[in-house]
């Protein structure tokens, strides 16, 4: 069973986040925190199905999408940080996963991590 958490802060963006082709329920616009899941955790079969989604990740290699965009009235210095972290990587200081804009305002990215 894997458990990671994805941290995104994204204060004046719109951004859409797929891990393995699902979508997690991030939106953007504020900072946001989801508790991924295994497809084979013992809790995904409980989960609501607003919620399923969450059980999205596997042993070894997975992928995440992420499609941003800057709103008009953000704010100059606005960016995209996305995080993936399982709890023994937090303790470490390391990521699955880390991604940031670098001041792109908008964009489209594919990547592989593995937990």
């Amino acid at each position: 069973m894997i458990e990671a958490e994805l941290n995104a802060m994204a204060y004046g963006f719109e951004i859409k986040v797929l891990i393995n082709g699902k979508y997690i329920g991030i939106k953007g616009e504020k900072s946001e925190s989801k508790r991924l899941m295994s497809t084979d955790h013992e809790l995904a079969g409980m989960l609501s199905s607003e919620l399923k989604n969450l059980a999205c990740l596997k042993p070894g290699k997975n992928t995440i999408s992420i499609n941003y965009s800057k709103l008009k009235e953000a704010d100059k210095n606005a960016k995209v940080t996305i995080e993936i972290r399982t709890e023994e990587q937090f303790k470490q200081g390391k990521f699955a996963f880390k991604f940031e804009n670098k001041g792109k305002p908008s964009g489209q990215i594919e990547s592989v991590f593995e937990i």
